[in-house]
């Protein structure tokens, strides 16, 4: 990869990133038993990087250090797109030069999963345009799953 694709990366990471604003629910005001993300399973983290593992083993051009470098944007982009949600955490905003990252209104309440989801979904697609179209299914799929789970309208 040359840095003009890092760049590319760079944008669509912020640009997965952002997606965790559709998440919040209108009007919402933050109370103590507002949800955190440590209240939540990682069921769907897990069903992910289970996608991840069975795309990539099957998608030319993605080994060593590429895939590595994938799940290092993929976990990233999951991590800010949820760190509101977790107090004891603090975002990596400030570790990357020029990364503008939306922040959260804490007068909102988030549904951390929805934008977990949305973040991984979207990275999914921008990382793997070649695939087949049946494994662009499955990412769809996974998507909409955990969408119908949480509520959200696709």
């Amino acid at each position: 990869m040359n840095c003009r694709s890092f760049s590319k990366i760079g944008l669509l990471l912020v640009v997965a990133i952002s997606i965790w604003a559709t998440s919040c629910k209108e009007e919402s005001v933050v109370t103590p038993d507002a949800q955190l993300v440590a209240s939540y399973d990682a069921n769907l983290a897990l069903s992910w990087y289970n996608l991840f593992l069975e795309i990539d083993r099957y998608s030319p051009g993605y080994r060593p250090p590429a895939a590595a470098r994938l799940l290092a944007y993929t976990g990233l982009a999951a991590y800010e797109s949820a760190v509101p949600g977790m107090p004891e955490y603090n975002s990596l905003r400030y570790q990357f030069q020029g990364l503008d990252l939306p922040v959260a209104d804490l007068t909102k309440e988030y549904h951390w999963p929805a934008s977990i989801n949305a973040s991984y979904a979207t990275i999914f697609r921008h990382f793997y345009p070649h695939i087949s179209a049946q494994h662009k299914a499955k990412i769809t799929a996974l998507e909409n799953q955990f969408n119908r789970n949480t509520g959200i309208r696709q």
